[in-house]
Formats: structure tokens, sequence, C-alpha cells
């Protein structure tokens, strides 16, 4: 009876994919016509095609920022001498006070493949660099496209994507050689695995994929882990408490172990060893208290980096609220008509337990307050986006008596001239004034949404 249980329960979690959210009680014209549903498609793709476009072409920078400048001095070492270059770095930055500042070298992640395309092609490291941030941020695009397409309403997918594609956050870091760019599409990977392995947990290769994907996570930022952790405590609540399937946990538990220690391992290789690694890491959080740079523009209240998502674009971060206290509110109070199938609605609770976790855990750390240090988090910030988008338009539709198509119209001119608004806001900030960091006192001091500042 146990085993009839849950291979019942297990179905009407895939099934759901294929129910599609109501409008109203109705459903939403887009996923009923053929009409609709081209129009969605002709539309995400250009989204999509426009948002690669502008990553690929986007201009470059005059200055580098110091940590770039760290990146690529790592990257030319690691190309030149090879992966012993990592043990003489690792001892250089636990000997030099002001190394401490900047980056580690042990984010074997980011720095070796950067070294590897180097070697091969034999490219200097900034111009490797600059373009694995935009392949990274045209690929964190894409996956939105394939997350969005397998649990988003259609006008929820188009409008994460239409906010995404020109978000001056993901523009700004296309430009410059940090990890924070490949940790946007990896944090993506992630969260799309752990989707897939909460819709069929019976699939081994999902954990595969899962453990993978964490292990070079962790060893491209040490943060990664707290990443890893946030999406496998979903899981485990997932297959533990809401399908009693404890085999699947252990493997959750398993696929996790697996990822962090792989990380350990090869950083403690490229260090020279543990104890190396382990004083790396030390330093790397004892130096932050002791720069002027992270003292000055990465200190702030616990809502700085919610602020500072405000003043990139306010109106993609009110959306992300209405959709964030939906869920909660559809959570705590019960579902309607309006809720999909079961693995699409758990989806979104799952993006919203990850995004509000990480953003509380990324404001407690005094000096660590910057929008690029939270880039795992960008595609389930516009996922969400695009169900406050989709929430708006129910309402509307709903105020206009029905006639949805117009609700639709309207809420998509509204994005489309709030997207020219954010890559204006992206230009001014990046292109025109050449500001170096994601940092809040630059956004509160040159955005152009300065003036509808409700956080001063």
């Amino acid at each position: 009876m146990g085993r009839k249980s849950r291979l019942k329960r297990m179905r009407q979690f895939e099934t759901g994919a294929s129910q599609q959210p109501a409008v109203g009680g109705a459903r939403f014209p887009a996923s009923e016509t053929s009409l609709g549903r081209v129009a969605i498609a002709v539309i995400s793709i250009a989204t999509f095609l426009i948002g690669a476009a502008v990553r690929l072409s986007v201009s470059d920078v005059v200055r580098r920022s110091p940590d770039e400048q760290v990146y690529v001095r790592y990257a030319t070492a690691v190309a030149g001498e090879g992966f012993d270059a990592f043990a003489r770095l690792a001892r250089e930055y636990n000997q030099d006070r002001i190394a401490r500042w900047y980056p580690t070298p042990v984010r074997v992640g980011y720095i070796w493949p950067l070294a590897w395309v180097m070697r091969v092609s034999g490219v200097d490291g900034t111009t490797v660099g600059v373009w694995v941030s935009r392949v990274g941020s045209v690929l964190a695009l894409l996956l939105l496209a394939v997350i969005g397409w397998r649990v988003l309403p259609p006008f929820a997918w188009c409008s994460a994507l239409i906010l995404m594609a020109v978000s001056p956050t993901e523009l700004a870091m296309a430009r410059r050689v940090w990890q924070d760019g490949p940790i946007t599409w990896l944090g993506a990977m992630l969260a799309w695995t752990s989707i897939e392995i909460a819709r069929r947990p019976h699939r081994v290769v999902w954990y595969v994929v899962w453990a993978i994907v964490g292990a070079w996570l962790c060893a491209t930022k040490e943060s990664g882990v707290v990443v890893c952790g946030i999406w496998g405590i979903w899981l485990l609540w997932v297959l533990w408490v809401q399908r009693r399937d404890m085999q699947r946990g252990l493997w959750v538990l398993g696929s996790g172990a697996v990822a962090v220690i792989a990380a350990v391992v090869v950083m403690a290789q490229a260090a020279g060893g543990i104890g190396l690694l382990v004083d790396v890491v030390r330093h790397n959080y004892i130096g932050v208290s002791s720069n002027d740079y992270a003292t000055q523009y990465q200190a702030g209240p616990l809502y700085t980096l919610l602020r500072g998502y405000w003043l990139c674009s306010p109106v993609a971060t009110a959306c992300c609220l209405i959709g964030v206290l939906w869920i909660i509110a559809k959570s705590v109070w019960g579902t309607g008509a309006d809720v999909p199938g079961e693995w699409c609605w758990l989806a979104w609770r799952g993006c919203s337990f990850f995004l509000v976790t990480f953003l509380v855990i990324a404001s407690v750390p005094p000096y660590y307050k910057n929008l690029r240090y939270i880039s795992a988090a960008a595609v389930s910030y516009y996922a969400l986006c695009g169900i406050g988008c989709w929430r708006v338009a129910e309402w509307l539709a709903r105020g206009m008596r029905g006639t949805v198509w117009t609700a639709w119209a309207v809420i998509l001119l509204m994005l489309t001239a709030v997207a020219v608004g954010d890559y204006k806001n992206f230009h001014e900030l990046y292109v025109r004034l050449e500001r170096n960091d994601l940092v809040l006192p630059y956004l509160a001091s040159d955005s152009i949404y300065r003036g509808v500042d409700w956080f001063r």
C-alpha cells in the first residue's frame, strides 16, 4: 500500500507540468489557443536573442577593477606554470596581508578553466575572462528560458525573460573578468536540477548532475557551499516531509556530500594541503574587516541588498516582492484555482525559499553587501519577477472584467518601457560613468532611479 501511494504521488507530481494556471477561474488565453502559443514562443525567443546579442556585443571597459586584475594575474600564472602555480600563489596569499583583501587563488573552478582557455587559444587573460563572463550570462538567460518553460505560466515566462534580458547587474557582470558571471549560470543549473529532482526523484542522472554542478560551484567560490546547502534543505523537505521518500532523501545527502568533498579535495590539492587551504579561506574572511573598500562600500543595514536591487530596477524588485508574498500567502492560507500543477507550485515555493534564505544569509556578514556576491540567485529572482508580473496581469484583467488580452497587452507595453529604462540605467552606471562594481554607494548616487529610492 505504501508503494502504491508513493507511485500515485509521483504521477501527480509529473503530470502537474501540463496544468496551466488560471486567471480569475478561467484559463489564460495564451495557453489555450494556437495563436497564443505561437505569440508566446515568438516573444520569448525574440527576447532571448536580443538579450544574448546585447551580452555578446556589450562594449568593453576602459579600466579593470582590482579584483579583475588579480584574477588575470592568477590565470596567467597557472597558464604559464601549470597546476603547481596554485600552491605558490596560495603561499604568497597567506604571507601578504594586502593580498588578503582580494579574491583567493584557490578558486580552481574559475581560474583553472580560464587558464586552460588562455593556454590553448593563446589569447590574453582579460579577453578570455570577458568572453567567459559573456557566455556565462547568455547561458544563465537560456537556463531561465528552460526553467520558465518547465514551470512558469506563459505570461510569467515572457515577463521574466524581458526583465533579465536587460538586467543592469547581468549586463555589468558580462563586461568584467569576475567569477560571479559563471556563478550565475552555475546557480541556475543547480536550481534547474533541484527542480527536476523534485519532479522525478527516481532518475539517478539528476543526482549526478547536481553533484557535478555543486562541486564546480563550491570550487568556484566558497559561498557555493551555502547555495548547495539551501537547495539541499529544500529537496530534503520535499522528499522526506512531503513525499515520505527516505531513500531519495539519502541520495540528495550523498550528492551534497560528494559535491562538497570533491571541491575541498581539488582546492586543497591546488593550495598544497588542507591546512594551507584553511589558512587561505580564514585569511580572506579576516582580511575583509581591514579592507577600506569593503568597510566603506560593502557595509550597510540588512536591507542593503534589497535596496540595491531596487535601484537597479524598481519594477523588477516590486514584481519579485509581489511574487514572493503571493506564494507565501497561498502557502499559509491555502491554494485556489489560480495555482498550477503540484510540482510546478512546488518549484515556485523552492525558488522563493532559496531566494529569501540566500538574501538573509548574505545580509548578515557586515562587509559583503555586494550584488555580484549573490549572482547565484539571479535566475530564481527573475523567475519570481515573472510570477509577480503574471499576478499583476491577472488582477488587472479582473478589474477590466475579463478582457485578459487587453490586460496582457498593457502589461507587456509597460514591461517594454521598463526594459528600456533598465538598459538606460545600465548604460548610465557602467558605460558612461564606468562604475566598476555593483555596490550600493554607486547605485545610490548614480542610478537613474535614485529619485524613487524609497529605502532612504
